[in-house]
């Protein structure tokens, strides 16, 4: 029965991105973060904004992107001339998008409205988005699940960040947790780069107790014993 359900939940972890031509589109939820990769851009809704939570360095960009104006804390209001009120709205844009046609953003920053526009780069020169195996051993290199509360921490800009929510856990709810939020300390000690998050949690042995800092929410929870169950990439 356990085998069975780490199957299934690997099935839906493993959906293939939508960058993979013929098959089926990963399913996101309305407010689920939102990757620009031409930019290294991490854009998450925070309260009742739309806003931009990382921009990679000029120099970690794809080619071609070095001068695309968008910047941290960016506000975006609307996309293509359409209001945003989600991040669905901006995913579904992009989405539609033609390879290079441009995608406008109407941005504020510092009280000031500004548009920022760059071309939907064709997929293949993007960066791939892989899926863990089945028997892949240990956890994946840029990814952390955890699996006692369905949080997927990613590394974003060398950062510890919440990348993706998976189900409905009350442990989640209760802190109010949402993509985007930066680990900053594990069980009491103090973390600013993934790795060192990384290397903190892969000390903790199975069914010991995890307490997770984002600022000023928490979380704590026992460490699974489950391993190479297929995080998401």
């Amino acid at each position: 029965m356990k085998s069975c359900l780490l199957f299934f939940a690997i099935l839906f972890l493993s959906v293939p991105s939508n960058y993979s031509q013929g098959k089926t589109e990963i399913k996101f939820n309305p407010d689920d973060p939102f990757d620009l990769q031409e930019v290294g851009a991490f854009i998450i809704r925070d309260k009742d904004k739309i806003k931009v939570q990382f921009v990679a360095p000029e120099n970690r960009r794809l080619n071609g992107y070095q001068n695309v104006d968008l910047k941290k804390d960016d506000i975006i209001m609307a996309v293509n001339g359409k209001t945003i009120r989600k991040l669905g709205d901006l995913r579904e844009t992009y989405d539609k998008l033609k390879i290079g046609k441009d995608f406008k953003l109407e941005v504020k920053r510092a009280g000031k409205i500004m548009t920022i526009s760059l071309k939907k780069a064709d997929p293949k020169n993007l960066p791939p988005k892989r899926v863990a195996k089945i028997n892949d051993s240990g956890w994946m290199k840029d990814k952390v699940f955890l699996h006692g509360c369905g949080v997927l921490i990613g590394r974003i800009n060398e950062k510890p960040m919440i990348e993706k929510i998976h189900g409905d856990n009350e442990i989640v709810k209760k802190a109010r947790l949402q993509g985007g939020d930066v680990v900053t300390s594990i069980n009491g000690k103090s973390v600013k780069t993934f790795i060192q998050f990384k290397e903190a949690y892969d000390n903790i042995k199975p069914k010991q107790d995890v307490t997770i800092k984002f600022g000023n929410k928490s979380i704590s929870f026992k460490k699974s014993d489950i391993k190479g169950t297929g995080e998401l990439l």
